[in-house]
């Protein structure tokens, strides 16, 4: 029994972590401050569709003020713009939390560079 809950939890892991994807050296496109919604909005330049294991194919990822180190990430967002500077951004697989409507959310975001 041990094992298949071990086994279980694995595959639920595996599954989790390959439909989340990484944008490499990418520029920052727009970027847009929290608006009615608690969140920040950006596109990454020449990516269409940001996440498509997220339904409706948008190309707008989601970082809400409650995800940790939503500064440094809005920090870094709006340097890596300002210097076209290239980012590496891990989106989650999966839609961000509320208040961000369903846009992709991420899990890691860095300078490229």
């Amino acid at each position: 029994m041990k094992v298949r809950i071990v086994l279980l939890c694995a595959i639920v892991m595996s599954m989790s972590s390959a439909s989340a994807q990484t944008l490499s050296g990418k520029l920052v496109g727009r970027l847009m401050p929290p608006d009615g919604r608690d969140c920040v909005f950006f596109e990454l330049q020449g990516v269409g569709t940001a996440d498509p294991s997220v339904p409706g194919g948008e190309s707008w990822i989601a970082v809400p003020r409650s995800q940790t180190g939503f500064k440094e990430i809005y920090a870094l967002l709006l340097t890596a713009k300002a210097m076209q500077m290239p980012i590496t951004v891990v989106t989650t697989g999966a839609p961000a939390p509320s208040p961000c409507n369903g846009f992709v959310g991420l899990t890691q975001i860095y300078s490229s560079e």
